[in-house]
């Protein structure tokens, strides 16, 4: 299933290679010096059909729900499989087999991920979160992966450098690559030291779908009790219960609900901007998105865009309580009662 079918022109000098992937129906389609790689495109399918023959448990689940939500936001049906821990362990591995999922492979695991160049989302059904929170927190992931799934970019390029050394998708035969990996609205990057910017906004774009999600199925304070969604105030929409390695129940959330409830303040502010956002796969929603939300506080979206969301960082979060404010700020000058 194809979300967005993007072309990104760039310049290349003549002494390098260029290789363009684009996704193209159930796997990439690869052109490199102008000729498709047929071993690349044969190993994907290869990888996608392992991922889908994986037993899927959707026991209990409300799909219709999740099905619901993605419509919503103006997509086909993505497929994703819920796997229990086991067979999500052997996806998360076939996965791994491609140099595009290493990345992935070294930060903390979040159980669930959307697959781009299969395009497949695989969410973990773990029995333990689900028996705290209820099956409503596995839904919500797959929400999630979903929003990811709509701004990731179709297309990755690389050109062919002298910088390092790589196995390219899980091909036997070692190039030289740089991967410049980019996402339409948040507009993901890699850059020379291997950051990601503009990762914490698109997780805050995910958890503020997830967010009204939660809504939708009747849990507004996320998957907290009142008691506790009282002490968390915005942020209770987008937490959960967890436990630690000595057995203690607590209350987490995802990086990305700093900059959901900033954005729940912008929408707020001003409702045209959630179509904008969901509409960020064509240059034309993302440029909108960006005017709205720099329309509303001057020079926002760039914050929000370089920032990392790092929880435990004084300056971090600092920052983070910056965007929060200014947000809250915007919504009141609209007349709107501000989410604090």
């Amino acid at each position: 299933m194809v979300k967005t079918n993007v072309h990104h022109h760039e310049t290349v000098h003549p002494s390098e290679s260029h290789l363009t992937l684009y996704a193209q129906g159930d796997v990439g389609k690869v052109a490199l010096a102008g000729e498709v790689v047929d071993p690349l495109l044969e190993t994907w399918q290869q990888q996608r059909e392992r991922l889908t023959s994986l037993p899927v448990n959707e026991q209990g689940l409300d799909l219709d729900s999740v099905r619901e939500h993605e419509s919503k936001m103006g997509l086909s049906e993505s497929q994703i499989l819920f796997l229990d821990p086991e067979s999500y362990k052997r996806a998360v591995d076939i996965a791994n087999e491609s140099e595009a999922y290493t990345r992935d492979s070294r930060s903390k695991d979040s159980g669930g991920r959307y697959l781009f160049v299969l395009d497949v989302i695989i969410v973990q059904r773990d029995p333990e979160l689900e028996a705290l929170n209820g099956v409503g927190l596995t839904a919500g992931s797959a929400v999630h992966e979903v929003t990811h799934s709509a701004s990731m970019l179709a297309a990755l390029s690389a050109s062919v450098m002298t910088r390092k050394k790589r196995s390219l998708f899980g091909s036997k035969e070692e190039v030289d690559v740089t991967f410049n990996i980019r996402r339409f609205g948040s507009r993901v990057r890699i850059e020379k030291d291997e950051s990601l910017q503009g990762k914490s906004l698109e997780e805050g774009i995910a958890e503020l779908e997830r967010g009204y999600f939660n809504e939708e199925i009747g849990r507004p304070n996320g998957l907290t009790d009142e008691a506790t969604a009282k002490r968390f105030g915005p942020l209770a929409k987008y937490s959960y219960y967890d436990r630690n390695d000595k057995g203690d129940i607590y209350v987490t959330r995802p990086e990305g609900a700093y900059l959901a409830v900033v954005l729940e303040n912008l929408v707020a502010a001003d409702p045209d901007l959630l179509p904008a956002i969901r509409a960020r796969t064509s240059v034309e929603g993302s440029r909108d998105m960006v005017r709205r939300i720099n329309k509303l506080v001057p020079g926002l979206y760039k914050r929000m865009r370089e920032l990392e969301v790092v929880p435990n960082d004084e300056e971090s979060m600092a920052k983070v309580g910056d965007c929060i404010e200014a947000a809250r700020d915007a919504r009141a000058a609209k007349g709107s009662n501000s989410i604090h």
